[in-house]
């Protein structure tokens, strides 16, 4: 009998001192998953004039709206139009990134420049991830290199 309450003892204390590992590993694993976020609800904006290849000057003009873990997002190369949405997803430290759900472009025989024109192709595409870096107050979208401001 006593060894039974030795043994029955020992499964104990193991479980116990496994238990802080196992909540360890736990929060490691959900801190590199991305998860909805409302920390960014807001607008930004911005608008300038872009130089292409050929030496020709083009408005160009972002606009991003996030409310509620979800994006909007209309983006005006010249007479290209691009219309994006999605949810804002977030990951510890202070990752951020959109993930496209639904986006259309238009009017995109207008441009010219190959790289443009595969960013607004990139971000139509539902699954397409868009990862921000905060500069300061505004966002930086990088793989469509997109500056957003509030």
């Amino acid at each position: 009998m006593v060894f039974s309450v030795n043994r029955i003892f020992m499964n104990w204390r193991i479980i116990l001192l496994s238990l802080p590992i196992v909540v360890l590993v736990f929060q490691v694993i959900s801190g590199l998953m991305y998860t909805t976020t409302t920390t960014l609800d807001g607008r930004y904006f911005s608008l300038g004039k872009m130089q292409l290849n050929d030496g020709k000057l083009i408005d160009v003009s972002h606009s991003l709206r996030v409310t509620d873990g979800r994006f909007y997002a209309v983006t005006r190369q010249g007479d290209a139009i691009m219309e994006t949405s999605g949810t804002v997803e977030y990951r510890i430290p202070d990752s951020y990134r959109l993930r496209v759900e639904k986006g259309q472009a238009r009017s995109l025989s207008s441009i010219a420049n190959d790289e443009l024109v595969f960013d607004l192709l990139y971000a139509q595409n539902q699954g397409s991830v868009i990862n921000l870096v905060r500069i300061e107050t505004c966002l930086y979208g990088q793989e469509i290199r997109q500056v957003y401001c509030p």
